[in-house]
């Protein structure tokens, strides 16, 4: 039995980056990383990940420690496109349930 209550929140965001880094691994041509803004500016403790979603827009998380950065094993991109960054954490989950729900299986003509 699992006792989820017994996890703190530093514990449920490493388990969230662990499995953001197993998406990455899988998937490195659909991912990005990122240490700069959309205006250059180097950010100071962290970076974001991207995953470009093939029927949906795209998703970025921020990652809060920088010393996670290697564990990322995708391309790295100069800056971060203005529109990805501001569009929300609910609108992130939103794109996520589109993507999940999607039936790959169906046709498409």
């Amino acid at each position: 039995m699992c006792k989820v209550n017994s996890l703190t929140k530093i514990d449920m965001a490493k388990h969230i980056v662990y499995l953001l880094a197993i998406i990455v691994k899988d998937n490195p041509y659909i991912t990005w990383r990122c240490k700069f803004d959309s205006d250059g500016k180097e950010l100071e403790n962290g970076f974001y990940i991207g995953v470009e979603l093939m029927y949906s827009d795209p998703i970025v998380y921020f990652v809060e420690d920088s010393s996670y950065w290697d564990m990322f094993k995708c391309r790295t991109l100069k800056a971060v496109p203005e529109e990805l960054l501001y569009s929300g954490f609910a609108s992130t989950l939103d794109r996520i349930e589109k993507y999940v729900n999607y039936d790959f299986h169906k046709k498409a003509f």
